[in-house]
């Protein structure tokens, strides 16, 4: 990936001139990347302004919405990343979308965890429970 992050740069700006799906849709599947890579905050900026137009409210804006709560972590504002952890959560609950609302509460969980580890933990087990039920 190392070799064509200038391309996926290129992909993303170009998806910035549509509704921003598919920029979304190719920086949320490769998460791990941006982590590994440790390029949290390039990954928050795609994310803030892909998501400024993509319009839908579905499974793809409450796991960009995760991820992007899990990048503002990294810079420490633990208000602005719990606030899009909620919302990622209370989204995929509208939708009811179990897969989406896992993933929603592990996010929280890992935010929470930073100011209060027992409701960190609650969180966690809750999104465990789900994963589990899943399969």
């Amino acid at each position: 990936m190392d070799d064509e992050l200038d391309n996926l740069r290129v992909s993303l700006e170009w998806a910035l001139s549509g509704d921003g799906e598919d920029g979304l849709r190719i920086s949320t599947n490769i998460v791990r990347f941006w982590f590994l890579r440790s390029t949290l905050n390039e990954l928050k900026n795609w994310l803030e302004q892909l998501l400024q137009r993509y319009s839908k409210s579905d499974q793809l804006r409450a796991k960009a919405l995760a991820i992007q709560s899990q990048c503002v972590v990294d810079s420490g504002n633990f208000d602005e990343a719990r606030l899009l952890a909620e919302q990622s959560l209370e989204l995929a609950r509208t939708l009811l979308d179990k897969t989406a609302e896992a993933y929603s509460l592990l996010t929280l969980a890992q935010v929470v965890s930073n100011q209060n580890i027992e409701a960190g933990y609650s969180l966690a087990q809750e999104s465990l429970k789900l994963y589990r039920d899943l399969k």
